[in-house]
């Protein structure tokens, strides 16, 4: 199953969720705030599957039925 990121999430949301991941290898510094921008900008959706490497980043539309992410309301 795979989850996008709404493209109106807040930043905080954002970070909370992908501090969650664990890290390796080089990070740049503030790239979750890049990403969120992008993501709010439609440049790119930000999803999340069970798998090996759960963060995936696609320039293709949300599908239709998809489960996002989004703020508590």
């Amino acid at each position: 199953m795979k989850y996008y990121f709404s493209p109106t999430i807040s930043y905080k949301a954002f970070k909370k969720v992908c501090d969650k991941f664990p890290t390796g290898g080089i990070i740049l510094v503030r790239l979750d705030k890049i990403l969120w921008k992008m993501l709010r900008a439609r440049k790119i959706n930000i999803g999340i599957e069970n798998s090996d490497d759960p963060i995936f980043i696609s320039t293709r539309s949300i599908p239709i039925k998809a489960k996002l992410i989004c703020d508590k309301k």
